[in-house]
């Protein structure tokens, strides 16, 4: 019994250093609804990209995966092609006609992209894109002319939270980011419900 008690301190010493030092559990939450991983460095910024929608026939199936999509991104930072590469056939139209619609910083790229489905966190159903109820008058000044490309944020309400421009002459891309922030829009719609979401649209000076 001397040496059960003699063992007993350390014994109860070194279950602790196991306790204490033990890793912590693996957590399989993820934070956002879609994650889109760019796996490509210099690509650039994404700056629109609308969530995809599940497709019905997949969802009913309960298929779930990561479909891997090659991109190829123009001067102008649109997508001009765009190409599987592996991932749940059910799953890769769907995936592809979200990332046709994306717009990226313009600088010319190709690179590869993640579109996961998850059917614990399935996303909406319907996506409808915001629409401007109200346009302001484009005017830069005597003589100054020209298109300029502008992503702008909208909040819930329809409020434009901000503006950036991605192409056109250098003297107009500030007055295209004001000119758009001064818009009033009906807020992007999912499943009929206002969420937030981003707006491409070209501003003619």
């Amino acid at each position: 019994m001397k040496w059960l008690k003699a063992l007993g301190l350390p014994l109860l010493y070194l279950v602790a250093v196991i306790w204490a030092t033990r890793p912590p559990p693996p957590t399989y939450v993820s934070d956002e609804k879609i994650v889109v991983n760019v796996t490509d460095a210099g690509t650039p910024t994404l700056l629109h990209s609308p969530p995809p929608v599940y497709p019905a026939a997949a969802l009913a199936q309960r298929v779930e995966g990561t479909v891997r999509l090659r991109v190829s991104v123009d001067d102008a930072g649109q997508v001009s092609k765009v190409e599987p590469v592996e991932g749940p056939k059910p799953l890769v139209a769907a995936a592809m006609d979200a990332v046709k619609q994306w717009q990226f910083t313009a600088v010319a790229a190709e690179t590869e992209v993640q579109v996961p489905f998850l059917l614990w966190h399935s996303g909406p159903r319907k996506v409808e894109p915001p629409e401007p109820a109200k346009r302001a008058a484009a005017f830069a000044g005597v003589g100054r002319h020209g298109t300029v490309r502008v992503v702008a944020t909208v909040d819930e309400t329809g409020r434009v939270e901000s503006a950036k421009a991605v192409t056109g002459p250098k003297r107009l891309l500030e007055a295209g980011e004001k000119n758009v922030r001064r818009w009033t829009f009906r807020p992007q719609l999912e499943d009929g419900k206002p969420a937030r979401g981003t707006f491409v649209t070209d501003v003619v000076f």
